[in-house]
């Protein structure tokens, strides 16, 4: 499924083929605006600042203001059915990053609008009598910053020149950089909710909108666009109970590289609907996982970027009133894995890269979390420990919880570009470490949509989201034991060409307590008589997990036995409670 614009721009050839009626008709007609074109965003259920789509009102009829003659002054406000996230971008003048833009389909080929920043102080349009575009004349002003209203859901435009377009041409008015907060909106059951807009302009002479004093617009649909899941250790299937693990059965070197052990739980993330991973702060992706995100102008009116956090942004703007900053996000998507209750003496780690993936194709790079916002504001790529289960990160305690952030990179390994289409699931590995820790208790595991701001900051991340109630998994640590299990060993098949030769064996825990972290850390196969030894296929070490009493298990392993080997014995080593057990030996068998 391909992935579209978020936005849509109306095209001049839209505006040029508006039905006018004849210059006699609109001898008495005053000026009225009514929408066209914009399609409507899908934002993310959690957002907290969803780009939400843009409104365009084309306008007609109206007297045009004579040449020389200030144009009247309106205040175009947008009310939204939820509360209004565009970022404040001036504490002192409540300006924010929503902007209002005149006639941009009329700009010479790389132009830019005037900017008027909200300052208070309005910025004058002179007439021109309709001869030529008021807004595009030397020293005119084309693009109106606006204000976060006194409501929580609205954005106020004020001292915004309108000047009608007369019986034969028509005025395009273009608002964008609008964000929502859709957190507290409730997912349909049948159908995803819309976001709404409504737009009313207020001045002399008085302007139509719609229908008569306002129009409605649909600015966005409400979708659950991520999905998050723990899986077990294989990454083989969902969790659906909790995973036990031996508290000193964990991996105890991984701070000095070496993991022995598989992950203990894996966290799967999934785009369920167009837009629910975006790209870094603009449209340039990242070069690799580990360079971090550019910043590049995307300042092409009318679009907001093709699957970006970001909006219009454009640093040439003036700094006045931030407009230089309007439209830019702080990160692409982000998302968090924490861990809560691990034991003192246990430390998380996660790949710093997507399972199985590199910096030249992970479409996530794990971040270091910040003082203030622990997963909001502009981090830097975590520092890693290059591992025999490759790179690996370590979760930050926050407040006793261990937390891990990972940004969206946009790279992959499809042959359509990140944005395009709706990206392949990927997957982050959890290990546990601990150096003897006797200490037991049950981990839980949550992951969403980050940022979260933990702490007030002066400015709010974009984007950002409400965390998630629900828990995906957990972990219970059990304390480890003194007791060696009895085991007991058989062959149960064989099968294979000697080159890749397959043993089944069936391990049994045939005495004394249960076996908790068990695993198989070493199998040698040694030929008896002539000839050289049979290799070993299978990496080492396997997690079996846990064996009671009277249970049985079955292993696999392969190996490549010369052809001129006739009798062998193999020699298995197992651990199980956090201690090595007696090795086991399968004696004089045919390969």
């Amino acid at each position: 499924m391909l992935k579209s614009l978020t936005h849509v721009i109306l095209p001049l050839s839209m505006l040029s083929v508006l039905t006018v009626p004849s210059a006699w008709a609109f001898q008495d007609m005053p000026l009225s605006c009514n929408s066209f074109g914009g399609v409507p965003t899908l934002v993310r259920a959690t957002g907290m600042a969803e780009p939400v789509g843009q409104i365009v009102l084309v306008c007609s009829g109206g007297t045009p203001t004579p040449a020389g003659m200030p144009v009247p002054r309106y205040a175009v406000k947008v009310q939204l059915s939820t509360p209004a996230a565009s970022r404040v971008l001036d504490t002192v003048t409540q300006a924010s990053e929503a902007s209002l833009v005149f006639d941009e389909q009329l700009l010479f080929l790389g132009s830019s609008p005037q900017p008027c920043p909200a300052t208070g102080v309005p910025c004058p349009v002179s007439g021109t009598g309709g001869v030529t575009n008021p807004y595009h004349a030397p020293g005119s002003y084309s693009l109106f910053q606006g204000r976060a209203g006194a409501e929580p859901n609205t954005i106020v435009f004020t001292n915004i020149p309108i000047d009608p377009p007369g019986p034969t041409d028509t005025r395009t008015i273009r608002i964008m950089n609008l964000r929502a907060d859709v957190s507290a909106v409730p997912i349909g059951e049948m159908f995803p909710p819309a976001i709404i807009g409504l737009i009313t302009i207020e001045g002399t002479p008085s302007v139509s909108v719609g229908d008569g004093t306002f129009i409605s617009a649909n600015l966005a649909y409400l979708i659950d666009g991520v999905k998050f899941e723990a899986r077990n250790g294989l990454n083989t299937e969902v969790l659906t109970a909790p995973v036990e693990v031996s508290a000193s059965g964990l991996n105890p070197s991984i701070a000095s590289g070496v993991v022995s052990t598989p992950p203990q739980i894996h966290v799967r993330i999934s785009e369920q609907m167009v837009g629910g991973f975006l790209r870094t702060r603009t449209e340039t992706a990242w070069p690799n996982a580990d360079a971090g995100a550019p910043i590049t102008a995307q300042a092409v009116i009318g679009s907001e970027g093709i699957a970006t956090e970001s909006s219009h942004f454009n640093p040439s703007l003036p700094a006045e009133g931030g407009l230089n900053r309007a439209g830019l996000a702080d990160s692409g998507t982000r998302f968090y894995v924490l861990l809560e209750n691990v034991p003192a003496g246990v430390t998380a780690w996660a790949s710093a890269y997507a399972a199985g993936k590199t910096n030249l194709n992970s479409p996530i790079r794990a971040m270091q979390p910040s003082l203030n916002s622990a997963d909001g504001g502009q981090l830097q790529p975590a520092p890693f420990i290059a591992t025999n289960a490759g790179p690996l990160v370590k979760l930050v305690p926050v407040g006793g919880r261990h937390l891990a952030v990972f940004e969206y990179t946009g790279l992959s390994d499809s042959e359509w570009p990140a944005g395009f289409v709706i990206d392949a699931p990927f997957d982050i590995a959890i290990y546990l470490s601990a150096a003897g820790s006797e200490s037991t208790g049950q981990v839980t595991l949550s992951a969403g949509l980050a940022p979260i701001p933990l702490l007030p900051m002066a400015e709010s991340p974009l984007p950002r989201f409400k965390q998630r109630s629900e828990t995906l998994g957990s972990l219970i640590l059990a304390a480890s034991s003194s007791c060696r299990p009895k085991l007991g060993v058989t062959v149960s098949e064989k099968s294979g060409p000697m080159n890749e030769r397959n043993w089944a064996i069936r391990v049994t825990s045939i005495q004394k307590c249960d076996a908790q972290g068990f695993k198989l850390t070493g199998a040698s196969m040694m030929k008896i008589g002539h000839g050289t030894d049979p290799i070993l296929l299978t990496p080492l070490p396997l997690n079996i997990g846990s064996l009671d009493v009277g249970q049985s298990t079955t292993v696999n392993l392969r190996f490549q036995v010369p052809s001129t080997v006739s009798k062998v014995k193999v020699k298995l080593d197992f651990q199980a409670n956090g201690l090595g057990l007696t090795p086991e030996n399968i004696n004089n068998q045919a390969p």
